[in-house]
């Protein structure tokens, strides 16, 4: 999965209004004061916030003040998300053969965007074994077939997997927690939906940084390092590697 991390940096800000998840907030920032907690988010009004001392990106001038993160089937949410992709995987990744456009899985898929500055910022898709069959990343009749590969640990019959694909976030919201709560919404529908494992297939990095997210949201992802997956054309051939969550 995508996410691209920038260089640290100290950053002083004073008198913003800002929604932040919790555990990043905690890892990264000190308030002089805190007037509210909501759900999931500190809501902060009126707050010092100094000295930001990691990892917090380009801002453009000011940080962002609001992130919106929600499932949706609007036609004009879904084109900017794959545009996102486009822009993400494509132009920045130099992944040639890919162009992010939708394809047969998106109609399949539940696609959580997240909104800032009233356009989509970021997103994310869900899909389900008893729903679509094969899943994205599996390979028809070859050892990339995740029951296949889960059976080697599990043998119940008819599990229901889940898969978290294409992730995206725009760069200026890359260290806002987007991928934490888009995470997070997925991981609640597939518990929702009765998935047995969620799984995603990424690069070396991605996948640590994913176990990470997930770790915070108290989810224990497994990376298969010792099991490469089928190298694809439309990936540039990039190494990838299987990880799962078992829910139940």
């Amino acid at each position: 999965m995508l996410n691209i991390a920038t260089p640290l940096r100290s950053v002083d800000v004073t008198n913003v209004g800002t929604l932040i998840d919790v555990d990043r907030f905690s890892q990264i920032a000190r308030a002089q004061k805190i007037k509210s907690l909501e759900t999931g988010v500190f809501s902060f009004q009126d707050v010092d916030l100094y000295r930001l001392q990691e990892n917090f990106g380009e801002m453009s001038g000011q940080i962002e003040s609001e992130v919106k993160i929600f499932c949706t089937k609007d036609k004009s949410l879904l084109d900017q998300y794959y545009a996102l992709r486009h822009q993400a995987y494509r132009e920045e990744n130099k992944w040639e053969h890919y162009n992010g456009l939708e394809d047969e899985f998106d109609g399949k898929s539940i696609v959580v965007v997240a909104i800032g500055d009233g356009k989509v910022v970021g997103g994310m898709r869900l899909m389900f074994s008893d729903e679509c069959g094969l899943l994205s990343n599996e390979i028809s009749g070859t050892q990339y077939e995740y029951k296949k590969f889960i059976s080697k640990y599990d043998n119940r019959e008819n599990l229901i997997i889940g898969e978290m694909s294409l992730p995206v976030v725009r760069k200026t919201f890359r260290d806002f927690s987007a991928t934490d709560l888009m995470m997070k919404t997925l991981f609640d529908e597939a518990v929702k939906h009765g998935c047995d494992y969620v799984f995603g297939v990424s690069i070396a990095a991605a996948c640590r940084n994913d176990r990470r997210i997930a770790k915070r949201l108290g989810y224990d992802v497994e990376i298969a390092m010792n099991f490469p997956w089928e190298q694809k054309k439309v990936c540039n051939f990039a190494h990838m590697f299987p990880m799962y969550a078992r829910l139940k």
